[in-house]
């Protein structure tokens, strides 16, 4: 179990990521705490934070045979203050194997995808954008589309942009409110 940061392009990231780490033991089974500064730019994934993960499937010996455990890779992300229209985008940009992502939102909205596009030409890779914001943390869960029991490396991306009018905000995500129905 690794986690990889492989480029941090904004000083704020090396700090939030620095105290995350240092909270206690970073594992691609979990990353807790980010907070992700609003970025301006509009290229694609521009500023993002990447991270290197790995989903960590394995077998294990039960009575009988052998049991697979599928286990996500989880994180929690902060888009900070909320000051105004904007979006956080997570994109996983390679992967191994075919994954999905779900983002539980703060006000317990939940965000799902599983095949938006990878930026190498596969059309296998989730991306969800969420807008509007709410403050709190954002929880992200990756995973093998089918639930599957896999080792598979993957990069996701995320970032967050400050204008609604931002093409990495375009094609928001719809979300479905986990909270009970009276």
């Amino acid at each position: 179990m690794s986690l990889q940061v492989i480029r941090i392009p904004h000083i704020a990231f090396a700090a939030a990521l620095l105290a995350a780490v240092s909270a206690g033991p970073a594992t691609a089974q979990s990353l807790d705490g980010v907070v992700v500064p609003s970025q301006r730019c509009t290229t694609a994934n521009c500023n993002s934070l990447v991270l290197n993960g790995t989903i960590n499937g394995f077998a294990r010996p039960i009575s009988g045979g052998i049991s697979s455990t599928a286990n996500p890779w989880v994180a929690s992300f902060s888009p900070g203050p909320i000051t105004g229209a904007g979006c956080l985008r997570f994109a996983v940009t390679a992967e191994q194997d075919d994954l999905a992502m779900a983002v539980v939102g703060p006000t317990h909205v939940v965000y799902t995808n599983d095949d938006s596009g990878c930026t190498n030409g596969s059309s296998r890779c989730p991306r969800v954008v969420v807008k509007p914001l709410s403050a709190g943390f954002y929880t992200v869960v990756l995973n093998h589309f089918g639930g599957a029991s896999v080792e598979s490396n993957f990069t996701l991306n995320v970032g967050r942009y400050s204008k609604d009018a931002n093409p990495n905000c375009a094609g928001a995500t719809v979300g479905k409110s986990s909270a009970a129905k009276k």
